[in-house]
């Protein structure tokens, strides 16, 4: 199996934790809070839901947190102790989680994606023009990476002013610009109110691609 972690870790700077799995069925690892709001998902869900759930309370433990339920909240976001940021993030079978104090990092977004390219198909919907314009400049075989990379990054960015402002984002309200080497991201401009716009300024963007995984990691 890839090493998921070590690139991983690498998004996040000392403080935060990480973890990662493959998913799969922990239901007797569950507390009944936990158990009872998966009840009626698919064994896929179910054993990619627990397993994050795992992972967090491992992860947090390093952290010297006791262990808890994390019933997600009833928009589905994660729901963590009140002096916790994290964030989880799944994709076929993977399972990923960064937690830290609160105390030392603000906001913090992490996201997933299969390496297998955008398509050209869904480039209008996820991509502002100013993206499709760095887009269609590249390379044939870089462009559809490269557009994944992008949807990864505005998912990473989505997550990490979420829990703060509430505001839901459409992808045509954030625009990213990615370095040459697919390294780190930059939130160019931003829709919505002025509260998730006051996060373009402080957002720090990383990316890592291993494995056949695209990593992307907003931290504020």
């Amino acid at each position: 199996m890839p090493d998921y972690l070590r690139p991983l870790q690498s998004l996040f700077e000392k403080g935060t934790v990480t973890a990662y799995a493959a998913a799969r069925l922990v239901d007797d690892e569950l507390y009944p809070e936990e158990r009872a709001y998966i009840a009626h998902a698919v064994p896929t869900r179910r054993a990619e839901f627990g397993t994050a759930r795992v992972l967090a309370r491992r992860a947090m433990s390093e952290l010297g947190i006791d262990p808890c339920p994390l019933v997600p909240h009833a928009d589905r976001s994660p729901r963590w102790p009140a002096d916790v940021i994290g964030s989880i993030s799944h994709t076929q079978g993977h399972c990923f989680v960064a937690v830290a104090r609160s105390a030392r990092v603000r906001a913090l977004g992490l996201d997933a994606e299969q390496d297998a390219g955008l398509g050209r198909n869904l480039e209008a919907m996820i991509c502002t023009e100013g993206e499709r314009r760095w887009l269609k400049a590249l390379p044939d075989d870089r462009r559809d990476r490269a557009g994944m990379v992008l949807f990864s990054a505005k998912e990473a960015f989505y997550k990490c002013q979420y829990p703060t402002t509430r505001t839901f984002l459409d992808f045509q309200e954030v625009e990213i610009q990615i370095d040459a080497a697919m390294s780190t991201f930059s939130v160019r401009r931003v829709g919505g109110n002025d509260s998730s716009r006051r996060w373009v300024e402080q957002v720090r963007g990383r990316l890592r691609l291993a494995g056949g995984l695209i990593m992307a990691a907003a931290i504020a």
